[in-house]
């Protein structure tokens, strides 16, 4: 059995298809090979990889991919789950959820709320965490998107598209199915303000029939958060007003928001993810209401 001596600040170190190595005194016998990374052994991600024809390296720790749809290039038949990233935008790896199976995979978890709950990662978030922010997550990342909350700063959404797509999913409740979901192309057309901006014309509804109200009512709006007004409601700031203090593209208000009233139900409405509309309610199908809601790029 082989032997190797590493320390936790050696270099990932990569091992062929079948290897037995020994660390800490634990024999383990891996199929599909994996990488040694410090002290710790990684297999390599996907159920089979070839390293003569592959980089396995691509989504660990080892070899962080730019993208969801960069690691889904290079790795085919890679399951969902948590990946690590290194866009262009941000000087250290971080990891993120991917969706590789939806729409034809790639898709990198940028924004999700849920239903209830505290500590969300975007409550009371200033201007510049709010555009420079690696993902911050309430719970842990993981396969199971109800478990956990993100937010990453809106910097790194392009270099996460490189598409140029953006995709939102929502469903009224948890263990419920996806009841809404669309997509769009998006752009940031001013990032002094980040003005989202979609080409509506070749937006779609892929599951239900309501078009969300991040296109319908947001579109062409800027960012703001409770420390920077962007709105259009004149002096009162939407982000303190209806929100908690949470970022959005508001206008005067908004309609359909997957911040929705916050962790403090601002002005009654509920602390959870809006499709359209700003029902003072909790989640049902057809799209009304606070429930579960989840943004990707690509």
């Amino acid at each position: 059995m082989a032997q190797f001596h590493v320390t936790a600040d050696s270099p990932p170190q990569k091992f062929p298809w079948w290897i037995a190595l020994t660390a800490a005194g634990v024999a383990l016998v891996v199929a599909g090979g994996g990488y040694l990374i410090g002290r710790a052994f990684q297999p390599a991600a996907g159920a089979q990889c070839d390293p003569a024809k592959e980089d396995c390296c691509a989504g660990l720790a080892c070899s962080p991919a730019a993208s969801c749809a960069a690691l889904k290039a290079a790795r085919h038949g890679l399951a969902s789950g948590v990946y690590w990233l290194k866009p262009s935008t941000s000087d250290a790896p971080f990891q993120a959820y991917c969706d590789m199976t939806t729409e034809g995979g790639g898709w990198t978890l940028v924004w999700s709320n849920l239903r209830g709950g505290r500590g969300k990662p975007f409550t009371e978030l200033q201007w510049r965490a709010a555009i420079n922010t690696p993902p911050r997550y309430s719970g842990a990342p993981s396969e199971n998107i109800e478990s956990f909350i993100v937010y990453t700063g809106l910097k790194h959404w392009k270099a996460l598209a490189p598409a140029g797509l953006l995709r939102y999913d929502w469903s009224p409740d948890y263990r419920a199915p996806i009841d809404q979901r669309y997509v769009c192309p998006f752009s940031f057309t001013d990032l002094a303000t980040y003005r989202i901006t979609f080409d509506a014309q070749k937006c779609s509804s892929r599951v239900g029939l309501v078009v969300p109200g991040l296109v319908s009512y947001s579109n062409n709006m800027k960012f703001s958060t409770y420390d920077v007004d962007n709105d259009t409601s004149g002096t009162n700031n939407s982000a303190n007003l209806y929100s908690s203090r949470s970022p959005w593209w508001y206008t005067a208000g908004w309609m359909g928001n997957i911040v929705g009233g916050g962790e403090l139900s601002s002005s009654g409405y509920p602390n959870g993810a809006f499709w359209n509309g700003s029902a003072k309610a909790w989640g049902t199908a057809g799209g009304d209401g606070a429930g579960n809601g989840w943004i990707f790029v690509k």
